[in-house]
């Protein structure tokens, strides 16, 4: 099967199409859990998980984004799928794109694809966690950290609860150096993205808090405090919860902590946002900052938890 050559920029079509919409264009049902019927292998229970952007099927172990599926489905070439989708792109059926929708949330994300990512995480993204992060394998494994391969970034479950045995409220993107020009032309400079249709103000490591807490403003130094034996959460951006809108999410999700310490990070573009946020906190609130290291991560590069206790904390002066 051939179609005529034509010069179009596939991020533009993969910003514009829903594959979602190509799948209600070959009369593919797609139930109310996001899940439809494999097409590549003979399906009889949903296997094949639809979001806005791509589809993976759990049964054949693969993913396809729009240009994958149709190249797999009408058997034919990528120039050719270019060609297709912006012939028939004004005749696919309309689709609800919640997910498109600022400010929506449509729920936890699914455990299965978080496994997923999990199960792509190779020996070389280990050793990034390991050498940079100063994550072991356990905890890697226990919080079912991963590798989104159609982004190239690591993903980063924010479980509700104790991981593994609760919902995962978001999912954290870390971006890399080869994540395509299609996802960082529009993070605005930003290394973190959300999971469209499941992101909105949350924290991460809850779970960890006793009647005191940390609050550090980066996910992997609040997963390295975690590890290190600290109670400890950090939000999914420094202004999440800065506003009236957001602010009681972040009083309830911190209401049994009696004292929480901040520890801002040695970035001023950041400083004022991270101050709003915990402006008004119900709780006892210590300041803290670094001042000789950006972060927690970089600190603990040199230094150990317990001079953290007493350096930055000032532990003993309380």
């Amino acid at each position: 099967m051939g179609f005529a050559d034509q010069s179009i920029s596939p991020k533009v079509l993969k910003r514009e199409i829903n594959i979602q919409q190509v799948f209600a264009y070959f009369d593919i049902e797609i139930d109310e859990n996001s899940k439809c019927l494999c097409p590549f292998h003979e399906d009889k229970n949903p296997s094949m998980l639809v979001n806005s952007e791509f589809a993976y099927c759990f049964a054949c172990g693969r993913g396809w984004d729009v240009f994958d599926f149709l190249k797999e489905y009408l058997q034919i070439e990528f120039n050719d799928t270019l060609f297709w989708l912006n012939t028939n792109k004004e005749s696919l059926p309309d689709v609800k794109i919640k997910s498109r929708r600022r400010g929506e949330y449509r729920g936890p994300v699914s455990s299965e694809l978080v496994q997923y990512w999990h199960s792509c995480l190779t020996h070389e993204h280990r050793m990034i966690l390991h050498e940079k992060r100063l994550l072991t394998d356990a905890f890697i494994d226990e919080w079912l950290l991963g590798w989104r391969p159609d982004w190239n970034a690591f993903s980063i479950p924010f479980w509700s609860g104790v991981p593994q045995k609760s919902e995962i409220d978001i999912v954290q993107f870390r971006l890399t150096e080869e994540s395509p020009e299609f996802i960082t032309k529009y993070t605005h400079d930003s290394k973190f993205i959300g999971l469209p249709g499941h992101n909105r103000p949350s924290l991460i490591g809850t779970h960890s808090l006793k009647d005191w807490g940390l609050l550090v403003f980066g996910t992997f130094d609040a997963l390295l405090a975690i590890q290190d034996g600290f109670p400890c959460v950090s939000p999914n951006g420094a202004s999440v919860f800065s506003t009236k809108k957001t602010k009681p999410r972040l009083i309830e999700l911190l209401k049994d902590v009696k004292r929480l310490y901040v520890i801002y990070d040695a970035t001023e573009s950041e400083r004022s946002s991270a101050q709003k946020t915990v402006k008004d906190l119900s709780c006892d609130v210590v300041e803290r900052e670094f001042v000789k290291h950006t972060d927690y991560g970089e600190y603990r590069l040199y230094h150990d938890p317990e001079e953290f206790m007493t350096e930055i904390l000032k532990w003993g002066l309380l």
